[in-house]
Order: structure tokens, then C-alpha cells, then sequence
């Protein structure tokens, strides 16, 4: 079984396919990790690479640190895409937009590396990231075999647009279970209007093909939709109605967002200001609890019936309160930034991993520097709050933005009381 395996995490072939399923049914993601993990670096490397690899596994990150106990890794992989998607900025075309080994290697080290962080999560993102081979991903998985700390917990997933989901990269995800975010917004009188190809083409059968394929493998997976103007139009009922209908049973919604550019008229395009994205999901709480709550789980709004009915705490990002010291982005040409919401805001540049050690980047970015500070000012403001120790000050970026751009904003609270209330109000 060990031998297929291996075949199968290095090269796949037509042969070796009908052994495989049948193995695969009996291994389990751990097995599949440590046998990738296993293999010498000549077995899955380039000789230029094993070199990258013998030179980067002799530096001496013993003065590395983390503050926080767990570290979110979002790795941009690639900036390519095969959709141009109307409200978004993570794609790019061009030379230099493919993640470099030696760039992998080092985030990989470094963040590994940082005594005290004893849970780290590789998020692998882009633009769209199944436009590479799942040889790339699997180079990732055996350097963080080779460079976890002992008892460290590593984690993967990865963000997709489901369109091209290949056999190969299906076999992948199967054998490693690891979980994929797939974008979807609405039924096809939305989707196809802003999640479009080079052609202008609607997206959506392609991406519920991506979905059949998934559910098929039993590999894990949840929706995100971003919600704007016309999907506040459509209403949830018609949202959750279609979710339901394709047997989708994980959704999570997010806030259009605008660039991080508030120069001008800011109000125009998809942006959607935080209250009425709050309102939306109140109005997605009562008809979610009396028609579908046994169907599809809302992840907002499960996490917090959670946290305020069973005292469960909160796990998302947007409810960690100051997160600039555990969330990063990292570029295919190894810049460091926070969270890529905010990509293109004042400062949010903080330095290249190749140039600085990522723990020095931490410690020493203005930008982290500021968020701390802007932390202590908003929890001075909101901590009278009954919800405060719920959601810690909401998202540092939506902050941000309820400050620059929502004229009726209250400072003593992130704007998502109303949701908290009707949940406590509510016997769930």
C-alpha cells in the first residue's frame, strides 16, 4: 500500500488508477501526509531545488518567535486566474506571478519555525490556484513535513473557483482531505453576471460541475458568497432556496469590500456598507431558523448561536480581535503583507521574506505596529458593550472601513449587535 501511495503523491498514471481507489479508501489523510514526507528530496525535487532545500534546511532560526500561538499563512501561489470576477483585485496576468521554490521554501521554514506558534494554517490562494499541478502543492506538504516543530499542528486548504478541478487535482485533495473554499454567488441570474470568464462567460454550471465532483470524492467543502447590492435585492430566502436545491449544506457570506482607496466617491461599485450587510444576515437568521436550519449551516450565524447558547468561543478571524501579529499574506515574490483585505491600504507592505526574516517582519512592520494600537483605542471604545467579549471589535478592516465610510457609525460597537440580540432573543 505504501509503495501505491508514493506513486500516486509523485506521479499518477493511468496503471495505477484502479489499485488506487481501492487503497484510498482505506488511508487516511495522515497516511498520505507522512508518506509524502517520507521521500528523499531527490525523489520529489529538481536538482537546483534540492539545493534551495540543503540551504535553506542549514539556516539558524533559533531566535524566531511568534506572540500568537497560531499563525495563518495565506499564500499566494499564483495571482493567475481564469475568471475576472467584476468586484475583484487578486488576479494579475504576466510574467513573475507563480510562486518561486526558493519563496516556498522560506515561508514555509520561517513560519514553522517560530517558537510558540503551535498551530500554523497554510492557506493557499490567488487568484486561482488548480491553474498550477498539484506537484507544487505536494513540494509544500513535504517541506512542512521536514520543518514542523515537534507536536506544531499544520493545517492546508485552499481557496478555488471550481472550474478546474482536474482528475489529478481531485485525487490530491482526496488523498490529503484537504478541505476547499469555493466562490459561488447565487443562483445563475447573479453568479453569471459577476463571477465571469476572459469571455464574459457566466461560471456557474462550471463551478456546480466542480461542486458534483467534490461531494463525489468526499472531499470537505463550503461556499463563499460575497453579498452587494444585488444579491441584498435577490433576498436570502431565494439565496438559501438555491443553495439547498444544489445540496449545498456549508455557506458563509462576506461583505463586498471596496479598494482600499478613499479618495473620491467610495460608495460607488460593489462596495456594501457594513449595516446593511448586518441586516442582510438578520433577515438570512429568520428564515435560515424556520425553514432550513436542519439543511445548510450559515457559518456566521452558527458560530455565534454557538458562542451566545452553548458558550462555545468564537474561531473565525473577524472575532480575534487585533490579528496583525497571526494573519499574513505572502506574494509569489515573497513579500509580506496582513490579511489581503487589506492589500493596496497605507503601510500594508511590511517587507520580503527573502531580504528579512519573517519573525524580524512582525516585530519590527509599522503596519502591525499601528493595528496594535488601533486595537487598544477600539476595545477602549466598545468595551461597554455586552458583546464585546463575543466579538472582540469585529474585523480591524471593518473597522476601518465603518470609520471612513458609514456615516452613522457608532465607535462603541462593530455594528453587529443587531444580530447578537435577535440570536439571544431567539430559542435555538
Amino acid at each position: 500500500m505504501q509503495d501505491l501511495l508514493a506513486m500516486e503523491l509523485l506521479e499518477f498514471t493511468e496503471e495505477e488508477q484502479a489499485a488506487l481507489a481501492l487503497l484510498r479508501r482505506q488511508q487516511t489523510a495522515h497516511d498520505a501526509v507522512a508518506m509524502l514526507g517520507s521521500l528523499s528530496s531527490a525523489q520529489l525535487l529538481s536538482p537546483n531545488e534540492q539545493a534551495i532545500y540543503a540551504a535553506e534546511a542549514e539556516r539558524d532560526l533559533s531566535a524566531a518567535v511568534s506572540s500568537a500561538s497560531s499563525i495563518v499563512a495565506v499564500l499566494k501561489a499564483t495571482r493567475l486566474c481564469n475568471l475576472r470576477c467584476v468586484y475583484c483585485r487578486s488576479w494579475a496576468e504576466g510574467p513573475n506571478q507563480v510562486m518561486r521554490f526558493d519563496v516556498l521554501a522560506r515561508i514555509t521554514h520561517e513560519t514553522l519555525a517560530m517558537r510558540g506558534a503551535h498551530t500554523v494554517e497554510f492557506v493557499w490562494h490567488g487568484g486561482e490556484v488548480t491553474l498550477l499541478k498539484p506537484k507544487f502543492f505536494k513540494k509544500m506538504i513535504w517541506l512542512q513535513q521536514r520543518f514542523k516543530q515537534p507536536g506544531q499542528v499544520v493545517k492546508n486548504a485552499i481557496q478555488s473557483n471550481a472550474t478546474n478541478l482536474t482528475d489529478e487535482w481531485l485525487d490530491f485533495l482526496a488523498a490529503l482531505k484537504i478541505g476547499v473554499g469555493l466562490s459561488l454567488d447565487g443562483p445563475p441570474e447573479v453568479n453569471d453576471k459577476r463571477r465571469v470568464d476572459k469571455k464574459g462567460e457566466g461560471s456557474t454550471h462550471r463551478v456546480l460541475d466542480g461542486i458534483r465532483k467534490l461531494r463525489a470524492r468526499d472531499i470537505p467543502y463550503g461556499v463563499l458568497m460575497v453579498v452587494d447590492q444585488e444579491i441584498l435585492q435577490l433576498g436570502p430566502a431565494r439565496l438559501l432556496q438555491f443553495l439547498v436545491d444544489e445540496g449545498i449544506e456549508q455557506i458563509d457570506f462576506l461583505n463586498a469590500l471596496p479598494e482600499n482607496d478613499f479618495d473620491g466617491d467610495v460608495a460607488h461599485g460593489s462596495f456594501l456598507p457594513f449595516p446593511d450587510y448586518v441586516g442582510f444576515l438578520c433577515e438570512a437568521l429568520e428564515i435560515w431558523r424556520t425553514r432550513y436550519r436542519d439543511r445548510i449551516r450559515i457559518g456566521v450565524i452558527h458560530e455565534f448561536v454557538e458562542a451566545i447558547h452553548r458558550a462555545r468561543s468564537t474561531r473565525a478571524c473577524m472575532w480575534s480581535g487585533n490579528c496583525s501579529d497571526r494573519f499574513i499574506t505572502v506574494e509569489a515574490n515573497g513579500d509580506i503583507a496582513p490579511c489581503d483585505k487589506f492589500v493596496g491600504a497605507t503601510d500594508s507592505k511590511m517587507g520580503n521574506v527573502l531580504r528579512t526574516p519573517l519573525y524580524e517582519i512582525i516585530r519590527n512592520a509599522k503596519f502591525v505596529a499601528d493595528a496594535k494600537q488601533e486595537s487598544i483605542r477600539s476595545k477602549e471604545e466598545m468595551n461597554a458593550c455586552e458583546w464585546h467579549s463575543l466579538c472582540r471589535g469585529g474585523c480591524p478592516h471593518d473597522r476601518m472601513l465603518n470609520r471612513h465610510l458609514v456615516k452613522t457609525h457608532d465607535s462603541r460597537c462593530c455594528g453587529m449587535s443587531p444580530l447578537f440580540d435577535r440570536i439571544k432573543n431567539l430559542d435555538l
